[in-house]
């Protein structure tokens, strides 16, 4: 009966489409090749668009720094270079997704991915999908999804183009980074390559034992480069390579408690490629894309722990009739991985996904889409995860939506198979799921933009690793988790004149995610407590004046108190911070040339705060950046 659900939900979607006849005045436009998943079908999702290649991203170096300071997720990192990972809405850093262009790199040995190594010079859009999405991304987005994305290629014949950054900064930070562009009428040839390093070697105060400390063994040294081929097939085909390169050594200080000096080192190498070909007609388009993702991490001297992901999938979309659109596709995920410490397993899975998506506009005022995901893995079915989304417009500048979704994550192999000394995984762990409810208005009026979102998610068989009453760590399925909250952002545009503009955004969450129910396992009092390292208020503030060629900038983030054990002990919660950024900048064209410098300093008040405990974050810094365009 299971095998019934997928094959009923596609019968329904195609119904929809033949369903009666409506006086539609409000017509789908034409299928594009440059359309995404969630652009298409992601009515009622909240998104956050970011700009990588804007003014504001220039003396940032990667994604970590783009969001803590223009958006108001939650952000964890373990020091200035340590491990750095996303939460949405109160759910744990493996509980969503990071995409690039279309491929999911959450890692198959520990679920997550370290933004620290993602370089924002590869990415020229970042959109941030928040709440549960399985039904149009697959499994591990019970919190949402970060979708990467390239520019489209423009197939035209330019000269080359050819873009030089130098950026220095406080700490020994030493940033170069280049593209180079070439197209021509048929084809496109984009390469951009970094290298970047830093000592980290800030002051900051100890709390632990009271006096000023320098940070030591906290180095990073990073290079890469991405190389992407376009080619143009035809009237109607593309082809796109992508092919992305890394190398990553990081030093780890101990914590401000433990004190001394450590000579941990830390290296990751990858290799990210995806071949994508799409060809659209007057009402459909296909795509097809093949991904292969290896990822070598070695701590000092060990032998080095690999994984490996196959990723392929097909998906066509089409323009039926009566304003309805229709994607199905089919995804199959094959993962490996080789890692010492797996007791001589070699864990493999095989995952195969079929999904659809339909999405219907009745008249001018309402948009409905209805999706659905049934994922086999290893021959066995996963929880099928349906999701629906509406979309009233109430008139020109304002509406209101509404979203419900199911959602789950698999076991990692670290959950599964890990074996150090003492400590275990565990082959019995069940899947995590979660219902996720939300509501939201859209006001869009002149150069006002308004959204509140207020949102609900349930979390089950929440994967947690434990100690036990001997010591040893293991993970269970330990607790089911509420996470609520409201989501506010607002954005606002005024022209004083032609060559004088102010603008302005804001964004504020307010998350409550607690412990609704425990296993035996677990004590009773971190019931009904806040989850660890979720603070129930976030907000950034930017605020942009642009003159003529010049711009100056104000960016204020807030971060609340946050609990770092469960059960929410008051001696042992960070205290809240909030960071005070200035940036200012000029750019000027010399002939057909152009030169932009911009100068950032980042928490100009010399506030001492911690994101991990025990992991001190710096002072007063600057980042100096220079970009020079040759055309």
């Amino acid at each position: 009966m299971k095998r019934l659900k997928l094959l009923s939900i596609l019968v329904l979607l195609v119904d929809l489409s033949y369903s009666q006849e409506t006086k539609d005045t409000l017509r789908l436009s034409n299928v594009e090749v440059v359309s995404s998943r969630l652009k298409s079908f992601g009515t009622a999702n909240k998104v956050v668009a970011i700009s990588g290649t804007s003014a504001l991203a220039k003396n940032q170096t990667n994604l970590r720094q783009i969001l803590a300071s223009q958006s108001s997720v939650n952000i964890r990192a373990y020091g200035v270079s340590g491990l750095s990972t996303v939460s949405f809405r109160g759910t744990g850093s493996n509980h969503s997704a990071i995409f690039w262009e279309g491929v999911n790199l959450q890692s198959p040995m520990n679920g997550g991915l370290d933004l620290t190594l993602l370089p924002i010079s590869f990415v020229d859009d970042v959109q941030l999908q928040l709440g549960a999405s399985g039904a149009l991304f697959g499994a591990g987005t019970l919190g949402g999804s970060i979708q990467l994305k390239s520019s489209q290629p423009i197939f035209e014949k330019k000269p080359i183009s050819i873009s030089l950054d130098q950026q220095i900064g406080s700490f020994g930070q030493y940033y170069q980074g280049g593209t180079i562009s070439l197209s021509q009428n048929n084809i496109q040839m984009k390469v951009r390559a970094f290298r970047n390093t830093a000592d980290n070697n800030f002051e900051f105060y100890n709390r632990f034992v009271q006096r000023n400390e320098e940070q030591e063994n906290a180095a990073i040294d990073q290079h890469g480069v991405l190389i992407e081929p376009s080619l143009k097939l035809g009237k109607n085909g593309i082809l796109q390579a992508k092919y992305w390169y890394q190398d990553n050594t990081v030093q780890i200080p101990k914590t401000a408690s433990e004190g001394g000096i450590s000579d941990d080192i830390q290296k990751d190498r990858f290799h990210r490629s995806v071949l994508t070909y799409t060809s659209q007609w007057e009402n459909a388009k296909i795509k097809a894309l093949t991904s292969f993702l290896n990822h070598r991490l070695r701590f000092n001297q060990a032998m080095p722990n690999i994984s490996n992901s196959w990723i392929s999938e097909f998906q066509g979309d089409l323009n039926l009739r009566r304003n309805v659109q229709l994607q199905v596709g089919v995804n199959h995920t094959y993962e490996v991985a080789e890692v010492r410490n797996y007791g001589g397993n070699d864990p493999r899975r095989n995952q195969t996904a079929l999904f659809a998506s339909v999405k219907k506009l009745f008249s001018s005022k309402m948009e409905a889409t209805l999706a659905a995901r049934q994922t086999y893995v290893d021959g066995e079915l996963t929880p099928f995860v349906p999701s629906l989304g509406l979309e009233f417009f109430a008139n020109r500048w304002y509406s209101i939506k509404a979203k419900v979704a199911k959602s789950f994550r698999l076991p990692t192999f670290n959950d599964l198979y890990w074996v150090s000394g003492t400590d275990n995984g565990n082959p019995d762990l069940t899947s995590e799921q979660g219902i996720n409810l939300e509501l939201g208005h859209k006001i869009s009026y002149d150069n006002l933009d308004l959204e509140l979102t207020a949102y609900s998610n349930h979390i089950d068989n929440w994967i947690q690793w434990r100690p036990n009453d001997r010591g040893n760590w293991s993970p269970i399925n330990v607790l089911r988790a509420w996470t609520r909250g409201i989501e506010f952002a607002s954005a606002y545009t005024y022209r004083l004149r032609d060559d004088l503009t102010l603008a302005g955004t804001l964004n504020y969450t307010y998350t409550r995610a607690t412990s609704e129910r425990v296993n035996s396992a677990i004590s009773a009092s971190e019931k009904g407590k806040d989850l660890i390292y979720v603070p129930r208020h976030q907000g950034a503030a930017i605020a942009t004046i642009n003159w003529k060629k010049t711009f100056f900038m104000i960016n204020q983030t807030y971060t609340g108190r946050q609990f770092t054990t469960s059960d929410n002990k008051e001696r042992w919660a960070l205290d809240p911070f909030a960071l005070l950024d200035v940036a200012i900048g000029h750019s000027t064209l010399l002939k057909q040339h152009s030169l932009s410098v911009s100068l950032r300093i980042n928490n100009i008040m010399n506030q001492a705060y911690e994101i991990r405990s025990a992991y001190p974050m710096p002072g007063i810094n600057y980042n100096l950046n220079l970009n020079y365009i040759f055309n």
